[in-house]
């Protein structure tokens, strides 16, 4: 995780950092559930679905 601070002061610093996050699901083994599916073709064994996302978890003072 990157992080990037300044020290403002000899009593003061102020930092922040980035995350990046990356995953992947797959649905399998879920024919049991196919009654109460709106959707029951695409249920399980389709594929991968996968998702990126980034943010910053705050500012940070010292």
């Amino acid at each position: 995780m990157p992080i990037l601070a300044f020290k403002l002061n000899d009593s003061n610093a102020v930092g922040s950092s980035l995350n990046l996050a990356y995953q992947t699901f797959a649905a399998k083994g879920l024919q049991g559930f196919t009654p109460f599916s709106s959707n029951a073709a695409v249920l399980t064994a389709v594929g991968h679905d996968s998702s990126i996302a980034w943010g910053t978890p705050g500012l940070f003072f010292a």
